[in-house]
């Protein structure tokens, strides 16, 4: 932590540049852009959880008003 506290204050310093390089490398082998099918999936997931919420939101607006009526 302390490291890259330090390496982000000094992002021009020629020693932090070698420091992070493997890291910065390893990143570049293992992302990437998601292709189509990832897309629709994170949508598909991300709709779920939206639903979700919005369900659990009513259901506790319910509660509560029918705490209030009581």
């Amino acid at each position: 932590e302390i490291t890259v506290k330090w390496a982000g204050s000094h992002p021009d310093n020629p020693l932090v540049k070698v420091i992070l390089r493997p890291g910065m490398q390893m990143q570049y082998l293992t992302t990437h852009e998601p292709d189509d099918a990832q897309m629709e999936c994170a949508i598909a997931a991300m709709q779920t959880v939206l639903a979700r919420e919005e369900a659990e939101a009513a259901r506790a607006t319910d509660a509560t008003e029918a705490i209030a009526a009581s």
